[in-house]
């Protein structure tokens, strides 16, 4: 991971001022091949943020689900922060996050695959991706 993958992209989910929570989204939306990120952001009250962690990056759990079970991750959890990874808005804390889901290059798995994240007591919007149908054999994986 690099600093870029703490920073929003063109794909990062808008969100208003007051949002409180996780949002999701693909990157890019759809693709034959890798690579294919989960993109995201969060944005918590001081007081929520302070609970969870004081980088509350670590504490993001990744659920995939697809018609062959479900996996889950925290890629996050071991990763050095740095003050200026976490944004201070008003009264809020906000990160930015990006999780390689499939590698540059490698074929997108045939799925379904739902991701959702899951952030202390907040749940983010499901999304959804599937490569070629008829591919088969190739799995999905969790980018630390």
């Amino acid at each position: 991971m690099s600093n870029n993958d703490l920073s929003p992209t063109r794909d990062t989910p808008a969100i208003a001022a007051d949002f409180v929570g996780v949002r999701v989204a693909l990157s890019p939306a759809s693709a034959v091949r890798g690579p294919v990120a989960l993109v995201g952001v969060f944005q918590l009250s001081a007081a929520q943020a302070d609970a969870i962690d004081q980088y509350p990056h670590r504490a993001l759990v990744v659920a995939l689900a697809s018609t062959a079970g479900t996996m889950v991750a925290t890629p996050l959890r071991q990763r050095v922060f740095f003050p200026d990874d976490v944004k201070r808005v008003a009264s809020h804390v906000r990160g930015y996050f990006r999780i390689e889901l499939v590698d540059p290059d490698d074929v997108v798995p045939e799925g379904p695959f739902w991701l959702t994240i899951s952030l202390g007591e907040h749940l983010s919007n499901v999304v959804g991706f599937a490569g070629p149908p008829e591919l088969t054999g190739v799995r999905a994986g969790l980018g630390a």
